[in-house]
């Protein structure tokens, strides 16, 4: 009886295209292939592709799948014959490995063009190409078989040129790097790349905290507004919008306590982005409900939960935030460290911007990085952390973070801006399909791109377009 390869085989030999596709094949020997199937129920269509795949080696033809999924269902899922009467479920579990497989071993990592960084004698860049390299062959080889995506995570940013620098190492990347000196190249960064952490005056800090010492035994929100806006009103620059801040916050408070939201969150963030970040009129602070790239796009249909637009014609975006509620998953958490890597290496490269500033939230608790490029790497570096308030009894306490808040609103200012064209590597980053990689890890749905318009959206790949 003749096999699957035999059949595809004789079907490309004697095929008068130069490269025969296999939706060609599984047109033309339908009837064949359903036959196949029913006389062997577990053949899926992976199998099938397989089976192909070896004839084309064989024949030493270009491997082309043409539409093939939709000729399998045109033709052949559904009209298979077994007790259930279809395998399409099945059939679809395999279409979607087959595109896994297909999109891993397509996927070439960008070797950014420039001069290895090396910091105190530890070839920084050395380290990520031998990380990137070996993480690629593990996930080409497992097809996410048996993948964490939260043990992965340093992987997937890694073959996206990314290094995330925070005070707790992943332990992944314990397999490639020196965890001492990254942390060194962490405070050197901080230090050096974006200056000391800038500091309130003592003056201010003390007249701030007595205020707030007044309020926790008078309770009087309006005086403490009355003062804190006064106070605002005397100072300009980072330090007026650290008091417009404050003031924001002290009108989302309440007295209820207990668990908080996502909601809540949200609109507290609402209240720090809209004063922290407000630098000029031109800066617009705002949870995002619109594309940062229209299709064809690995990024296509995803967006952050919050930006910074900046100008009114052909604006740029200059920060970005994802929020999660707590308690979250650690791989939902993951994945929004994950975003939030991959949409500031495509914002940096497309506005050509010297720096982009990300936050996660999750709950009240939210990190603050600040990204940049440097010699083929791109950094994503801790910064900050801030414990949100929620009730008038955590504001009392919330002047613990006044400096935080100044260093995150004078580092965004400072660094997050755009080059000149000649300052800005020309060589855009390799993005693997966002879709693919969800599907890889079966991670659930999140509500950020459920609102998305698919008007103008394009698939990026030969695999199906999932929102998000």
């Amino acid at each position: 009886m003749l096999t699957l390869i035999q059949s595809a085989t004789k079907y490309i030999q004697n095929s008068e295209d130069e490269n025969p596709t296999f939706e060609g094949y599984l047109r033309k020997h339908h009837v064949f292939v359903k036959n196949t199937i029913n006389n062997n129920s577990s053949l899926t269509f992976e199998d099938a592709w397989n089976e192909y795949c070896k004839a084309c080696r064989k024949c030493k033809v270009t491997l082309v799948k043409g539409k093939a999924k939709v000729a399998w269902k045109e033709l052949i899922a559904g009209k298979i014959k077994n007790t259930t009467g279809t395998i399409t479920t099945g059939l679809k579990r395999s279409f979607d490995t087959m595109n896994i497989r297909s999109n891993l071993n397509s996927f070439v990592p960008t070797a950014h063009e420039a001069e290895d960084f090396i910091f105190k004698d530890y070839n920084v860049s050395k380290a990520l190409k031998d990380f990137s390299a070996a993480s690629l062959a593990i996930f080409q080889s497992d097809n996410g078989a048996k993948l964490n995506f939260t043990a992965d995570l340093p992987r997937w940013l890694a073959l996206h040129s990314v290094i995330r620098l925070s005070k707790h190492l992943d332990a992944t990347m314990t397999e490639s790097f020196d965890s001492s000196r990254l942390e060194a190249l962490r405070l050197h960064i901080r230090s050096n790349e974006f200056s000391k952490p800038a500091r309130l005056s003592s003056a201010l800090k003390i007249e701030v905290m007595d205020y707030l010492a007044e309020f926790e035994d008078n309770k009087n929100s309006k005086e403490l507004k009355r003062k804190l806006q006064a106070l605002a009103l005397k100072n300009d620059g980072a330090v007026a919008r650290v008091l417009e801040t404050l003031v924001s916050l002290l009108s989302k408070m309440t007295n209820k306590s207990g668990p908080v939201g996502e909601k809540t969150v949200e609109s507290l963030l609402d209240a720090v982005c809209g004063s922290i970040f407000k630098i000029t009129d031109d800066h617009d602070p705002h949870k995002f409900d619109n594309v940062l790239f229209a299709g064809p796009h690995p990024l296509q249909r995803r967006r952050p939960d919050y930006v910074v637009e900046v100008g009114s014609i052909d604006p740029i975006i200059n920060l970005v935030g994802e929020v999660k509620p707590f308690p979250s998953s650690s791989s939902g958490l993951s994945l929004g460290t994950y975003r939030l890597g991959v949409f500031s290496v495509a914002l940096i490269e497309k506005h050509r911007l010297k720096s982009i500033l990300a936050f996660q939230a999750k709950g009240l608790e939210v990190t603050f990085y600040l990204c940049l490029y440097k010699q083929g790497i791109y950094f994503m570096s801790e910064v900050e952390r801030i414990t949100l308030p929620s009730t008038y009894s955590d504001f009392c306490s919330f002047g613990v973070f006044l400096d935080t808040l100044y260093n995150i609103s004078v580092l965004y200012e400072g660094h997050c801006v755009q080059q000149q064209q000649q300052q800005q590597q020309q060589q855009q980053t390799n993005l693997f399909d966002y879709a693919t990689l969800k599907e890889m890890y079966h991670l659930s749905s999140s509500k950020s791109a459920n609102t998305l318009s698919s008007a103008g959206m394009l698939a990026s790949s030969s695999l199906s377009s999932r929102q998000q």
